[in-house]
């Protein structure tokens, strides 16, 4: 019998029926996230399907304007991955498809392309003083698959990243060449954490009086092992002064690690340099991955398969044999090191708080993921694979950080950052990783900044940083809005912006760039922290945004006698023996698995109420 398929497409879901000569048939289900670019969709991996295949592209970048009649850069083609990955029935699947990076032109192409890391911008360079040049080509952002609802930097969720392309960079005189954007995910490939893949390509330099060199150097390629800011780096306005031709590279490429921006060039006749793409990335368990580049739309495009079943045939004889029934579940064993305060979850589902002891699961992929803890860098989530009858261990590293306490003397709001990255203004009090960072003073109006420093961090310790201004007529930050975050109650709640660390408690009216940022808050113990807010900077203007936490209950699960039963709530594996965690408020259904040689007790529902502890005891006789 010839097959035949049916298709039909709801919000974003095709089923494929395909029914013929097989004893059962195969349901096929495709997802692509809808909505703009830029944002976060979610779906649910359907009953009875344990992989899914992805193919998922970024932001290609923008092509550079240009001055006179000047070349314009050419973009960079997008990272592009296809890979299978395991999924458990009932899981929370996301994406996020990139936005493309914008062609550069005669006005400020500051917007960042978003994308689950967003691409750089671009300033604008000098014609002649006083008329404005053109800008390069921002990068393109970055597209990705997350396992759970939230799919940002930093979450940990992510399982498969593809790269934005670079943007091209600006020439001014004919001949003279413009950087081009750097490919992402194409060059050698590299290990971060629970994944790897290619590093983005390096943009080209821009020429100088018709030569292929000396003009802006080309972006560098957003690479997996070295980390840093997953957003591409944005290339700034360039002032030549009176009479002065100036021009401007292209923007990086958003990735795992975003492509760095493309530098700008001056005097008369030059290039400016394309920005580095962006990296791939993908989760190590992953098989069947490949990847490529592409000059396509990006895309998110999630096949679910149930596996086909097959026919055997079999023959009956005489002889009949007793065996035990197989172990239906296995065990887990999540320890932290050294032993913190973080809040497991299994699949999305809070389980406990320091550790799982030996918590019985179903054979299969489990998503298991760590909550914050201040003073140290975890692990992002790890996809751990079950087996009936075998005991799963996984510790989990917790490396400790240092604090970096900024000050200015006297009080001014100059604009702090630490390792090239706007952190805060008037001050700083944080944790970052240990090691040496470069600490740097913004411009304010009436005082000429300090030199910046070296602070040298290390581990559990406070290093104290001092920025002595000294009164004079020089000049503040043009061009710049302010962000002023706080945390309601006020909490030591670490806030990142665009994915990276910024300060604690909150953030004093930091002078940023015009344009979307996306501010997140880290977890803070007995709170459930707000998810990640998008906010729009003006320049000339204050923006302002509250994280509210909501206080939690602590629900303390005991079995007596102590034995290993499995506890579960709201009918999710928490973990055996027993539970102390924090919970949103509200009624939760307890109830505890068999143990051989004890009834086992009723189930209960326990009330959490914020601020306090509710007990549950499991009897078991």
């Amino acid at each position: 019998m010839t097959a035949v398929a049916s298709v039909s497409l709801v919000t974003g879901l095709a089923v494929v029926a395909i029914s013929g000569s097989a004893p059962a048939s195969a349901a096929v289900v495709v997802w692509s996230p809808g909505g703009a670019c830029g944002t976060v969709q979610s779906t649910t991996v359907p009953a009875e399907v344990h992989s899914m295949s992805v193919v998922v592209s970024g932001g290609n970048g923008g092509r550079g304007g240009n001055e006179s009649s000047g070349e314009k850069g050419d973009p960079g083609a997008a990272g592009k991955v296809t890979a299978t990955l395991a999924v458990t029935p009932g899981q929370t699947i996301s994406g996020v498809v990139a936005c493309p990076g914008v062609d550069g032109g005669d006005f400020a192409n500051t917007a960042l392309p978003g994308g689950w890391s967003k691409g750089g911008g671009s300033g604008r360079g000098w014609a002649f003083n006083p008329v404005a040049g053109g800008s390069g080509g921002s990068g393109g952002g970055s597209s990705a698959v997350c396992v759970g609802s939230s799919c940002a930097p930093g979450d940990g969720a992510q399982v498969v990243v593809a790269g934005g392309g670079g943007g091209g960079g600006v020439s001014s005189c004919a001949g003279t060449r413009a950087g081009a954007g750097g490919n992402g995910g194409a060059a050698a490939s590299t290990i971060n954490g629970a994944g790897g893949g290619p590093s983005g390509v390096n943009g080209t330099n821009g020429g100088n009086t018709g030569n292929n060199g000396n003009g802006g150097v080309g972006g560098v390629g957003g690479v997996n092992s070295t980390g840093g800011n997953a957003n591409g780096g944005s290339a700034p306005n360039e002032d030549g002064g009176i009479a002065s031709t100036t021009v401007v590279g292209g923007g990086g490429g958003g990735g795992f690690v975003g492509g760095t921006q493309g530098g700008n060039s001056q005097p008369l006749c030059r290039g400016g340099g394309g920005g580095g793409g962006g990296s791939n990335w993908v989760l190590s368990s992953a098989t069947n991955v490949n990847h490529s580049t592409t000059t396509a739309a990006a895309q998110v495009t999630v096949t679910f398969a149930e596996p086909t079943p097959t026919t055997t045939s079999t023959t009956t004889s005489t002889t009949t044999t007793t065996t035990e029934p197989p172990p239906t579940v296995g065990l887990l064993r999540v320890t932290t090191s050294p032993a913190v305060a973080s809040q497991i979850s299994i699949d999305g589902n809070i389980a406990d708080t320091w550790g799982l002891q030996w918590v019985k699961l179903s054979p299969g992929s489990h998503l298991v993921c760590f909550s914050a803890v201040p003073g140290f860098s975890g692990p992002p989530c790890q996809l751990l694979t079950i087996t009936a009858g075998v005991t799963t261990t996984y510790t989990a590293p917790f490396v400790a950080r240092g604090y970096l306490q900024v000050s200015t003397s006297p009080a001014v709001a100059s604009q702090i950052t630490v390792d090239g990255i706007p952190r805060n203004n008037w001050g700083l009090y944080t944790d970052l990783s240990t090691g040496s960072h470069q600490v740097c003073f913004g411009a304010v109006a009436g005082f000429t900044a300090p030199a910046c420093q070296t602070a040298n961090l290390t581990a559990g310790n406070t290093t104290s940083i001092t920025g002595t201004f000294v009164a004079s007529d020089a000049t503040g930050q043009d061009g710049v809005g302010q962000l002023r975050v706080t945390t309601s109650p006020a909490l030591p709640s670490q806030i990142r912006i665009d994915g990276t660390i910024a300060n604690t408690w909150g953030i004093d009216w930091l002078e940023l760039s015009p344009g979307s940022h996306t501010v997140c808050y880290s977890h803070v113990q007995g709170f459930t922290e707000p998810t990640c807010q998008s906010v729009s900077v003006t320049a000339g203007a204050i923006t302002t945004t509250e994280g509210v936490f909501t206080q939690r209950g602590y629900l303390n699960v005991v079995t007596n006698r102590a034995v290993a039963s499995t506890i579960t709530l709201n009918g999710n594996p928490a973990n055996d023996w027993g539970i102390y965690t924090d919970l949103p408020v509200g009624t939760y259904h307890v109830c505890f698995g068999d143990v051989a040689g004890y009834a086992t007790p009723a189930c209960q529902d326990p009330v959490v109420t914020a601020g306090t502890t509710s007990t549950a005891t499991g009897l078991f006789n």
